[in-house]
């Protein structure tokens, strides 16, 4: 099992090269692979992390657990923003509209995602991580989900500290799993969604194409209307 855990640590590496480096179809490979070792990894991940504290556990949770939240990609895009106006940058506004955009589409998908597949969180199933369809929210993690959106929109921008803003978020990603609060699949899964939509949005932008995000609010109804 300890010679899995170091492939899946080495295939997730050239897996986020394959990101920095915009190697579309190692990205796919890479992906898939990530993707089956980590859920043959869950239950044995979660078991060591139960047995044995990881002794950065603490600093690795508070300093970047926060950067996860749905909120902080908010913070960043309408304080940027709002740095933009100031300064008069266009760079720096059309980054930050961009991640605005990048925000919402993973905010709505990542609860569509956990709807659906409505597996149960590490501590609320009994150490089973074959719990799917049982009205959980784990699968995949919200705060993986978007801290690899937030870093690989930044990156798209400032190319020279892409590999920060990727260890930042797999920092972020890592905590959730250390503080049992998901399965290891579920961050690799929302690493692999949260640079898709990202990759996305970016490439829709970059087209000239207009994509436009507003919100649907209705009796008895709420969501999200795309326009491009």
């Amino acid at each position: 099992m300890k010679i899995k855990i170091v492939l899946f640590l080495i295939n997730f590496v050239f897996f986020i090269e394959c990101i920095a480096k915009e190697k579309r179809c190692d990205f796919v490979c890479k992906s898939i692979v990530s993707l089956s070792f980590s859920f043959t990894l869950d239950k044995f991940i979660n078991d060591e992390n139960q047995r044995h504290k990881f002794f950065l556990k603490d600093e690795i949770s508070k300093y970047f657990e926060p950067f996860g939240r749905r909120s902080t990609g908010f913070y960043l895009s309408s304080s940027s923003l709002l740095l933009g106006l100031f300064i008069k940058n266009d760079y720096l506004k059309e980054m930050s509209v961009e991640l605005l955009e990048v925000n919402i589409l993973s905010d709505f998908s990542v609860k569509i995602l956990q709807k659906t597949f409505g597996r149960k969180r590490p501590l609320k199933s009994n150490g089973d991580p074959h719990k799917f369809f049982k009205d959980g929210n784990s699968f995949p993690s919200s705060h993986s989900l978007h801290s690899w959106a937030i870093s690989n929109c930044l990156s798209q921008f400032y190319p020279n500290y892409k590999f920060i803003f990727y260890s930042i978020a797999f920092l972020s990603s890592a905590s959730r799993v250390l503080d049992e609060k998901h399965w290891t699949s579920d961050i690799v899964f929302g690493a692999i969604s949260g640079i898709l939509l990202s990759k996305m949005v970016h490439n829709f932008n970059k087209k000239n194409k207009k994509f436009l995000i507003f919100p649907l609010l209705e009796k008895k109804k709420y969501g999200i209307n795309f326009i491009f």
